[in-house]
């Protein structure tokens, strides 16, 4: 995990490369969701692609239960289609 309190958009992108080599992946999809949840994301609208990063590490290493979790947070994270205050990402097609 970077040593930084704020995770940037190229910190993330490092992570997706390297966290299954880390010593403890899971460590680093804990350290994520803990990175989110305290705001310490420099583009808070980060928050739904790091947990959904959390959630793929968990559940490569089979833990279903913390992927679950790590996915439903991903999905409140993620903009709605309801609310116009914020963008709906581009990746996710027509808003």
């Amino acid at each position: 995990m970077p040593t930084r309190d704020v995770l940037t958009k190229a910190d993330l992108a490092e992570l997706r490369r390297s966290a299954l080599g880390a010593a403890d992946p899971l460590g680093v999809a804990a350290d994520l969701a803990e990175a989110v949840e305290q705001g310490r994301l420099e583009d808070p609208d980060d928050a739904g692609d790091a947990l959904t990063l959390a959630a793929e590490i968990a559940r490569i290493r089979a833990r279903t239960d913390a992927a679950l979790r790590y996915a439903d947070q991903a999905l409140a994270a993620y903009p709605s289609v309801d609310d116009p205050g914020r963008a709906w990402p581009a990746r996710c097609g027509p808003g």
